[in-house]
């Protein structure tokens, strides 16, 4: 592991010998090729000549791509690379993307996280990726990623989503609330039904809004409210917010790809791609 880590540090390095214009765009995994402009080839393929892979190709992403086609570490970082340009990033943002997708496949250490089967989506047990999100129901940015993660893992049967409550006083006092009325849904197996609701509704989140959302997805009212009230679902609440700090969460929504916690933007291809990575490390690939 630390040899890995030490390559991660070590890998930006320009190979003058390889011609950077001799790119197999075909073998680019998840981005478009086809649409890039002259300007846009040029660039993409100096960051690749630039840039090299993180894991198994050990050379630059534009050599592995000629040389080592069996290597998905480097057709991705291809396709992360690509997409980038195409957005008009610059050479130091995508950089520091690629860095920090090297240190979110292989970081210095993988977490041990026990999920709350009663608030996953897919089977974690049988799954090959488990991705657990640690989330608040008041949080801005968490109403866009996880129904944006829920929607991708149901389309992937080898995938499972599992939340975790981290509710953050910086959001509002009622959003711990929300959290153990949440847990208490997750009681009667509506866990995302209620989830769904919530961030629907994040700046409406009383006592007692909560309890007439609870009405809406046809919970059974005489125990929803037992279970709201109980000290099993405040523990369960404190449990996982104790677990996330445990693990240096800091902020939601924080991700975390079989224990492995996950850096850089969430947005829909670059999160899909970080499954799929992970998926193909789980086979044994590289």
């Amino acid at each position: 592991m630390k040899k890995l880590c030490f390559v991660i540090i070590v890998w930006f390095m320009v190979l003058p010998g390889f011609a950077r214009g001799n790119i197999p765009w075909g073998r680019v995994m998840g981005a478009d090729t086809s649409s890039l402009s002259a300007a846009d080839k040029k660039k993409a393929a100096s960051l690749m000549g630039e840039i090299n892979s993180y894991y198994g190709c050990s050379d630059s992403v534009a050599k592995c791509l000629k040389t080592a086609p069996g290597c998905l570490t480097a057709r991705h970082i291809a396709g992360h690379i690509v997409r980038m340009v195409q957005k008009g990033r610059s050479e130091k943002e995508i950089k520091r993307a690629v860095m920090l997708r090297a240190k979110s496949a292989h970081p210095f250490k993988k977490h041990k996280i026990k999920p709350n089967k009663a608030q996953c989506i897919g089977d974690p047990d049988k799954a090959a990726l488990v991705i657990y999100g640690y989330s608040d129901f008041q949080c801005p940015f968490c109403t866009i990623v996880l129904p944006r993660l829920e929607a991708m893992v149901k389309k992937r049967s080898n995938v499972a989503l599992c939340f975790k409550n981290f509710p953050t006083l910086a959001h509002g006092s009622e959003t711990v609330v929300a959290s153990i009325a949440a847990v208490a849904a997750s009681m009667q197996g509506k866990f995302w039904a209620y989830h769904n609701i919530l961030y629907k509704n994040r700046k409406n989140q009383s006592r007692s809004e909560l309890i007439e959302y609870a009405k809406k997805i046809g919970l059974d009212m005489e125990r929803f409210k037992k279970d709201f009230s109980s000290r099993k679902a405040k523990k369960i609440v404190a449990r996982e917010k104790q677990e996330g700090l445990s693990m240096k969460v800091k902020g939601t929504p924080t991700l975390f790809f079989n224990g492995k916690m996950y850096f850089g933007r969430k947005d829909a291809a670059l999160l899909s791609d970080r499954m799929d990575e992970e998926l193909f490390l789980s086979r044994g690939k590289k």
